[in-house]
């Protein structure tokens, strides 16, 4: 869905590393600004507040929470609505794109709602917890909803600003509730500054794509049947991610911090830090695909609708090659340089921030998984770009169901020394299969796109006619 693109082309046209750099810092608030904006505020409390110890881990526990169930829910709808969406825009039906966002969002927080509500019964606090928990959770799904459309925008500075302002706001809101009203007051200050974001996305989506007033279109609500195989790929990646941390909460190794609420510090402190550093991987990664990637294939597919010569097919088919090797290339030497420095000075980073050195293990391979996964994510991507929807199902599926056997086996005891071995695993065979799927699928890329299309003027081939014995051809004299 090229439209930031359009913006983030003008800083890779000025051929500077300031513009480079702009065009980075934009792509990544962009992909992963709610991520970013809680990681920070999060870190924050921990100075500017006075929750301490339990208190201070219900809040971050409790945050944590609300971003996993929203994801994974998420996942049940991301790519079919990504798909949708992306088809009304190529078949140029720009009034079905806020109908159906009103229309999601409307689903979303039924359905959120009524399941932030049934959790939030299990926590023993006041209902202004509660209640916040719910709406917290109705948030940052409806956030992730919208994220789906902000590659359809173009004014890439207003949603930047829209992401700082939302973070100062939980921020600020977040330290001064807490002082008020304590554990509440921190939890409704920090969703607060949420809203503010989600506000904002929602009212570039209306200023720029228009028909704010619009009624709902629940056709939209079909795309995950309409797209079966788009739908599971969201699911099991999104599933993959938290299924290893999910196993650990409830393992002998996790901790229950309150009826309802249980963690894993051994386990996600060390996730914490290898997905900060992935940050530049995953800016990376949205601006290639939303530049350099998006004009092969743009050229590719624009070859064969205005029936250029194969010669001149093969060339772009070329370069569509090219260019994603060259994306993996550059995400592997800066990544991996990250990932490699990191690896080595573990003890030393850990222990600056006042953990103990149990954590080196399992930070070090989550760092490995985190590379890996991007690598993955951008393979998987590709595939669906080219319509290859069941081989990155593949790579979902590996992902996911090693990852659970692997975590499974090390957090309740079979593999004691092995934390984390089970999302490296499962990270790098998922993209392994990807990316052999993805090499595969290139290299006969004009064969597979011309045999998968009908040719002009084709028809759809009629059903045979056959006798009462079953036979093709039978002849039935009428007198």
């Amino acid at each position: 869905m090229a439209g930031i693109g359009f913006r983030l082309h003008k800083f890779l046209k000025e051929g500077t590393y300031v513009s480079t750099l702009k065009g980075l810092i934009f792509a990544t608030s962009l992909v992963a600004g709610p991520w970013i904006v809680t990681m920070f505020a999060v870190s924050l409390m921990t100075v500017f507040t006075r929750l301490q110890g339990v208190e201070y881990d219900v809040f971050r526990t409790s945050i944590v929470y609300i971003y996993a169930i929203s994801l994974v829910f998420t996942g049940l709808y991301q790519m079919p609505v990504t798909r949708y969406v992306a088809d009304a825009l190529y078949a140029k039906h720009l009034e079905k794109v806020v109908p159906g966002f009103i229309a999601m969002a409307i689903a979303t927080v039924l359905v959120q709602g009524t399941a932030g509500f049934a959790f939030s019964l299990i926590l023993p606090f006041s209902w202004v917890f509660r209640l916040t928990f719910q709406g917290g959770l109705v948030i940052v799904s409806l956030l992730w909803l919208s994220g789906i459309y902000l590659s359809c925008l173009r004014d890439y500075v207003a949603i930047t600003i829209i992401f700082a302002g939302g973070a100062f706001v939980s921020v600020i809101a977040s330290i001064l509730g807490e002082k008020a009203w304590g554990l509440d007051g921190a939890m409704l200050g920090f969703f607060a500054g949420q809203g503010v974001i989600l506000l904002g996305q929602v009212w570039r989506i209306f200023f720029e794509i228009g028909r704010p007033m619009a009624k709902p279109d629940f056709s939209i609500l079909q795309s995950p049947a309409m797209f079966r195989e788009h739908f599971w790929v969201g699911f099991l990646c999104n599933l993959g991610v938290w299924a290893d941390k999910i196993i650990y909460w409830f393992s002998p190794v996790g901790q229950k911090v309150c009826p309802g609420l249980f963690a894993c510090p051994l386990y996600d402190t060390p996730m914490f830090f290898a997905y900060v550093t992935i940050i530049p991987a995953i800016g990376m990664f949205f601006l290639n695909v939303e530049t350099v990637f998006y004009d092969a294939y743009r050229e590719f597919y624009s070859a064969i609708e205005g029936r250029h010569t194969f010669r001149s097919i093969t060339r772009r088919q070329t370069d569509v090659k090219r260019t994603i090797r060259f994306s993996y290339q550059e995400m592997i030497r800066i990544q991996g340089t990250i990932t490699l420095l990191i690896f080595v000075f573990a003890p030393e980073i850990l222990s600056s921030f006042g953990y103990h050195n149990d954590l080196v293990g399992p930070l070090r391979w989550a760092l490995w998984g985190g590379f890996f996964q991007v690598l993955f994510l951008f393979g998987s991507l590709s595939l669906l770009y080219f319509d290859f929807s069941r081989e990155a199902l593949y790579g979902s599926f590996v992902y996911c169901s090693v990852n659970i056997v692997i975590s499974g086996l090390t957090a309740w005891g079979f593999l004691p020394a092995w934390h984390g071995v089970g999302y490296f695993v499962a990270a790098l065979l998922a993209f392994l299969i990807t990316m052999q799927s993805l090499r595969h699928k290139l290299s006969e890329l004009t064969f597979l796109t011309f045999m998968g299309h009908p040719f002009p003027g084709e028809r759809e081939a009629e059903r045979p006619v056959l006798g009462s014995d079953g036979r093709l051809g039978e002849i039935i004299f009428r007198k």
